[in-house]
């Protein structure tokens, strides 16, 4: 119906998950300058998917529900990871993964669920800081992960020494990078190969 790129498709699913944002809340830093991402906002209100509130904020239309309901219900949540960095008292950092399941019904849930019941954390404090497009291969070529991940960030100061990371060391890396070099929400895409 419509021609739609990632970086659009990046917003109508900010919109999706969270009613309305703001500019500033939604463009993934460094990855997308403010120039390319006013375009893509633009393009969207020429299409009528999206508007811009008298707050200043943007939130999908009625035919920009119908079709970003379409796009992300069809989507399969077995194939959405959510990662969450966790810190402890220290400044340590691990991060915990867990998927997306049926019954979650927006990305916020499913964290709180996963840091419930992993963390047994009953009030998580969670903030999403970011996505990314993850793939992860052996020396063989055999793909072991290729997912969109959606990360949040725990705010409460929990226990982590039980937590076992089951993340390559250079996506936890990638991903701690990342967060510490951008302004806002960020969105990066990465290949990674292990042993």
């Amino acid at each position: 119906m419509f021609g739609i790129n990632k970086i659009q498709l990046y917003i109508l699913r900010c919109l999706w998950e969270y009613d309305e944002i703001t500019f500033e809340e939604s463009r993934p830093k460094p990855a997308v300058g403010p120039g390319l991402y006013s375009y893509h906002l633009s393009r969207l209100e020429d299409l009528n998917i999206i508007t811009k509130t008298a707050k200043g904020q943007y939130k999908l239309t009625n035919s920009g529900e119908r079709y970003a309901t379409g796009v992300f219900s069809k989507v399969s949540s077995k194939k959405i990871d959510i990662k969450i960095l966790a810190h402890d008292k220290t400044g340590k950092i691990k991060i915990i993964s867990g998927r997306l399941l049926d019954n979650d019904p927006r990305t916020h849930a499913g964290a709180t669920r996963i840091v419930q019941k992993k963390l047994n954390c009953k009030n998580p404090n969670l903030e999403h800081i970011g996505d990314a497009y993850i793939k992860i291969s052996n020396q063989r070529g055999d793909i072991l992960e290729h997912t969109m991940s959606h990360i949040f960030e725990l705010k409460n100061i929990v226990n982590i020494s039980k937590i076992d990371e089951s993340l390559p060391i250079s996506v936890k890396e990638e991903i701690l990078f990342v967060k510490k070099n951008a302004d806002g929400h960020f969105f990066f895409e990465r290949d990674y190969l292990i042993d």
